[in-house]
């Protein structure tokens, strides 16, 4: 393959992979327990500890905001019962294997209930990392009627984000939440890194012209 080929193909590979950005939700109430896919190079979802559940029937088909929905078989997944409780030590991962960043724009919950007199809420947190810390986002309920569905908007940068209960509580019991699901988008290239393909493409046209020449 020629030189100016070999730049052809490498920047028509660049431009396609950049212009297929686009964001993906991982749907985590089908029911199949879906703990990985190819998304972004592959991820994984990991719990701590390692007993997830996702046995309690949902609400059916959940649309969102960004035209997403999700099947709403299950309510989420959770750890030895269907949610993440608070009372304990319990947390799930999400994890880009490939280690490239990627941007988590959502967070969905079911089960999230605000208590009666609406002094208290159940909350799930997330931080960038792997293992609870600061707290980077919080989806807190808003509602004490089922579903107790919540949606919040994010803009977090990683390539590992971990998942645990908050102290709210509904007034019922321990503070708990199921995880529905969540809407990730890749980090566009850069327009300096836009600017050197160009350049380099120029290049090539350049030798190619002058061995004509």
């Amino acid at each position: 393959m020629s030189f100016f080929k070999k730049i052809a193909a490498i920047a028509t590979a660049t431009v396609l992979t950049s212009s297929a950005a686009f964001a993906v939700t991982l749907d985590f109430t089908t029911g199949a327990l879906p703990f990985s896919g190819t998304e972004f190079g592959g991820w994984t979802l990991t719990f701590v500890p390692n007993q997830p559940n996702a046995n309690e029937a949902g609400p059916g088909l959940i649309n969102l905001a960004n035209g997403d929905t999700l099947a709403g078989t299950t309510d989420g997944v959770g750890i030895i019962t269907d949610e993440f409780d608070g009372s304990a030590l319990q947390y799930a991962v999400l994890e880009f294997t490939d280690g490239r960043d990627v941007r988590l724009t959502n967070l969905y919950g079911l089960d999230l209930f605000s208590n009666d007199d609406a002094t208290d809420q159940e909350e799930m947190r997330v931080t960038v990392g792997a293992a609870p810390g600061s707290i980077d986002a919080f989806l807190q309920a808003s509602s004490t009627a089922e579903p107790g569905f919540g949606d919040l908007k994010t803009n977090l940068i990683g390539n590992m984000f971990t998942f645990w209960a908050g102290e709210g509580n509904d007034g019922l019991g321990e503070p708990d939440f199921a995880l529905a699901g969540v809407t990730v988008a890749p980090i566009p290239l850069p327009a300096s890194a836009l600017l050197l393909l160009g350049a380099v493409g120029g290049l090539g046209v350049m030798r190619r012209r002058t061995k004509r020449a």
